[in-house]
């Protein structure tokens, strides 16, 4: 009996697949490629098609939830089955997970599409274009997933509303010079709408429209009460209501405000730089008042670790300042604060931290220092 003689040659082979009964080559992976960094490959190659007319959405007006939908026909003699489906970014959702689409058939993915501006120059202008792409995704008899090409749907978008500013700045204000002036931005709309609601996300300030004529409104935002000290940057949320009912968040405007106290110092920090131990240095600090209320010093104190010397007061109508002496003490890079406390004529009491910085030299770097200068 003759022997059957086997041959076998190890070489980079391609894998096989069979989808909808035809048969596909994935090449193997070249040096540093995985397998999802291939070059992807049409779902007509699996028989399915989706009619270009459906890809086209048209001219539509803005929306947060547009619903569309894409009739995916099976062309080939099998059925297929898609585990998945990609979008190319997070304004597009499907309802479907997965679809399956017998042999001859058509199947419906139905999208979900947020079609509100996400850029500033899509918000101020006419019409934007937006492009979504939907990939399918297969699975090969090794239950491997292939991520094919992409359907690309289009669509133009007009908006519903356009604001005067995206940004409102309502200024910086003293803690005792409140309330704070309202402002407003205009709001134009490009249909009928049945009504325009402002939502504030800041529990500090409310907002508010008003009707100025058919098509423009005004969006008003002001503080509900006395506002804490503090820095504000929050959003007040635009919702156009069409007269068909459906609720279009068309707009966000941004709104920044800044509360401070009354009593500021000037400069807020003081810098002293590289010194040598034992050097004095000295500068000049002022405390004014915001609101031009005269400004009562009742104490200070010093951070530990830091030797100022008392201070001397000098009071004019606006201000009071203070020539501040520091010696540097200690080597390094030094921090510290001098605190004020300070008394308003309404009684309030409340406290002004500067911070002084400085660079303590020790031996080895002041000896640099001086060579350095006898150098120039």
């Amino acid at each position: 009996m003759r022997a059957r003689r086997t041959l076998y040659v190890l070489v980079p082979c391609a894998v096989l697949v069979v989808i909808a009964g035809r048969p596909f080559f994935l090449s193997p992976p070249k040096s540093g490629e995985n397998a999802t960094s291939q070059k992807a490959v049409s779902p007509a190659e699996f028989g399915m098609f989706v009619a270009p007319e459906c890809l086209d959405i048209g001219t539509v007006w803005e929306t947060s939830q547009f619903k569309w939908v894409l009739p995916i026909e099976n062309r080939s003699t099998k059925d297929v089955q898609i585990k998945g489906f990609w979008s190319s970014c997070v304004c597009a959702d499907t309802t479907q997970r997965s679809l399956h689409i017998p042999a001859g058939e058509k199947r419906d993915l139905e999208l979900v599409i947020d079609l509100t501006p996400k850029l500033a120059t899509q918000a101020q202008a006419d019409i934007h274009e937006l492009r979504v792409s939907i990939h399918p995704e297969i699975a090969t008899l090794s239950g491997r997933r292939i991520k094919l090409k992409d359907w690309q749907v289009l669509a133009k978008v007009r908006p519903v509303l356009r604001l005067g500013a995206l940004g409102l700045d309502l200024g910086k204000h003293s803690e005792l010079s409140q309330s704070i002036p309202a402002k407003e931005v205009n709001v134009t709309s490009f249909v009928g709408l049945r009504k325009l609601v402002a939502i504030s996300k800041s529990p500090f300030f409310e907002a508010t429209t008003k009707n100025l004529d058919d098509l423009r409104y005004a969006v008003r935002v002001s503080p509900k009460a006395a506002v804490p000290i503090g820095s504000y940057r929050f959003g007040v949320e635009i919702v156009a209501e069409l007269a068909t009912g459906e609720a279009v968040k068309a707009k966000e405007l941004q709104v920044m405000a800044e509360i401070v106290s009354d009593i500021q110092a000037s400069p807020p920090m003081l810098h002293f730089g590289a010194r040598n131990l034992d050097e004095s240095c000295e500068d000049t600090v002022s405390l004014y008042s915001l609101t031009g209320a005269p400004v009562h010093v009742t104490d200070q104190r010093l951070d530990e670790g830091l030797t100022v010397v008392p201070v001397t007061q000098q009071t004019d109508e606006k201000s009071t300042s203070f020539l501040v002496r520091q010696r540097i003490c200690r080597a390094g890079d030094q921090t510290g604060k001098i605190v004020f406390a300070v008394k308003s004529n309404t009684g309030t009491k409340s406290e002004v931290a500067i911070t002084i910085n400085y660079h303590g030299l020790n031996s080895e770097e002041s000896q640099r220092s001086s060579g350095d200068n006898h150098e120039r």
